[in-house]
């Protein structure tokens, strides 16, 4: 559901082709208290991005954090930024769904290591729109490494950074 409404908040247009590719994988109707098979919204992810732009798909991740409750007692972008593997995992079921493990580098940035089946740029915008929920100020999500999922790697670094 959330991702139906983040392609929504885009616009109406990206969150009607997100419940026709939906359906074209079979969900037609969605049930808020029912379980689904991952690789249906990845399914439709990965056609998104394919059919909509690494752009589309980035501001997708960054609207999510609109359309979900956080903890209350987050206090600001590094508390939120640690949230998100709890988040994932309250969120999917599986043996080896992946993570998400943030570390604090400085004073205001540090790295996400996100190792799931997820598109890259989905998580990059994804660590934006979270950090984005607990900060007025600038932020900047940047992929750093040696090793992506794009490329057949096992996981993806990034580097947040809010001022």
């Amino acid at each position: 559901m959330s991702y139906i409404a983040a392609s929504e908040s885009i616009t109406d247009f990206m969150g009607k082709q997100t419940k026709t590719k939906m359906a074209n994988y079979g969900i037609d109707e969605l049930d808020p208290d029912e379980w689904y098979p991952l690789k249906v919204p990845l399914a439709m992810l990965y056609d998104m991005r394919d059919d909509y732009g690494e752009s589309s798909m980035r501001n997708m991740g960054r609207h999510i954090p609109e359309h979900v409750e956080f903890p209350p007692d987050i206090e600001g972008v590094e508390d939120a930024l640690h949230s998100v593997d709890q988040a994932y995992q309250h969120n999917h079921r599986g043996i080896d769904i992946g993570s998400y493990e943030f570390e604090r580098t400085g004073s205001n940035e540090g790295l996400m290591v996100c190792e799931n089946p997820y598109p890259c740029e989905f998580d990059q915008g994804l660590l934006r729109g979270v950090a984005e929920q607990f900060t007025d100020s600038f932020v900047d999500v940047e992929e750093v490494g040696d090793e992506c999922r794009r490329e057949g790697g096992g996981h993806c670094t990034y580097r947040v950074v809010w001022t």
